[in-house]
């Protein structure tokens, strides 16, 4: 399926309310899917809105990503290395910005509980970030 500028603005538009769709495997599979596909769109206006929509949906659905960290990465780093658009370059960059974000919120919240000696009752942070840090950091110093 062909995804245009009109279909990632509605993509977007919504994505704060679909919760739903995210706690299902079919839902995030098709949402993921959908930006998936037009991150690699022709068109350099739909790959920047693909990655912003990519961005919106690890801020606000951090917890389901681990399965799709890899497709994640290689999305944002193939925009960042070989994207001719510094539009898209910057959207990809901007994901990992939201990752180290929302990583050092997490970061930081597990570490007031610790200190409580409390349990925390949300999913731990994965590490994204610091786990490709080695990859990304010589590719952002290049962009």
């Amino acid at each position: 399926m062909k995804y245009g500028k009109r279909h990632c603005r509605a993509l977007k538009s919504p994505l704060y309310y679909i919760g739903k769709s995210m706690e299902t495997k079919a839902g995030r599979v098709f949402i993921m899917q959908a930006v998936t596909e037009a991150s690699q769109s022709p068109v350099p206006v739909v790959r920047s809105l693909s990655l912003g929509c990519l961005d919106a949906i690890c801020d606000q659905y951090y917890d389901h990503m681990q399965e799709y960290r890899t497709a994640i990465y290689n999305i944002t780093t193939e925009s960042i290395k070989n994207d001719p658009e510094s539009a898209v370059k910057k959207a990809a960059i901007k994901v990992w910005s939201t990752l180290a974000n929302v990583e050092q919120d997490m970061i930081f919240t597990e570490r007031q509980y610790a200190q409580l000696h409390a349990q925390l009752d949300c999913t731990p942070c994965r590490h994204y970030v610091a786990a490709a840090s080695q990859h990304l950091l010589p590719l952002l110093l290049q962009a």
